[in-house]
């Protein structure tokens, strides 16, 4: 979202109607946020916000601030994992579940009460049971994790 004109970039595109993912920052959130509102009833929207860098504590201090801004909407998704870098670079299965796991126990030790759905960006290649294994895994830790904190 950085310097395109989304009025440009989304033209024609009803995101009412869709599952749409953003690749976004603190400043470039907020931009967002003032389209969507202008444009679209921000409760009838579904969309996922994926932080542009996450790579220090300073990264989730920003990442917090976007949360907050769209703290109200239900069906947007602010807390996110991007792990697809981690899936290009041939990871290992179990790899990528630890990643995953590890970046949202940090969100939940630091919020302490997640109010927003969350979302995990992952990649899947052809060997089909291990992927599959590894999103039920993904699913059932998350449940033993929300479980800790709630």
């Amino acid at each position: 979202c950085k310097n395109v004109d989304l009025s440009i970039a989304l033209k024609g595109i009803q995101l009412n109607y869709i599952q749409s993912t953003f690749i976004v920052n603190e400043t470039t959130a907020a931009n967002l946020k003032k389209y969507l509102e202008q444009t679209y009833s921000l409760n009838d929207l579904n969309c996922s916000l994926i932080p542009e860098s996450f790579k220090n504590e300073a990264d989730l201090k920003s990442w917090q601030k976007v949360i907050s801004l769209f703290e109200a909407h239900k069906n947007i998704k602010t807390v996110s994992v991007n792990n697809l870098s981690f899936h290009n670079q041939n990871c290992l299965a179990y790899y990528e579940v630890a990643v995953a796991l590890s970046t949202l126990n940090e969100f939940l030790q630091d919020t302490k009460n997640l109010k927003s759905n969350f979302v995990i960006k992952t990649g899947v290649n052809s060997d089909y049971f291990l992927q599959i294994a590894k999103l039920r895994a993904i699913r059932r830790l998350w449940a033993v994790l929300k479980k800790k904190y709630n």
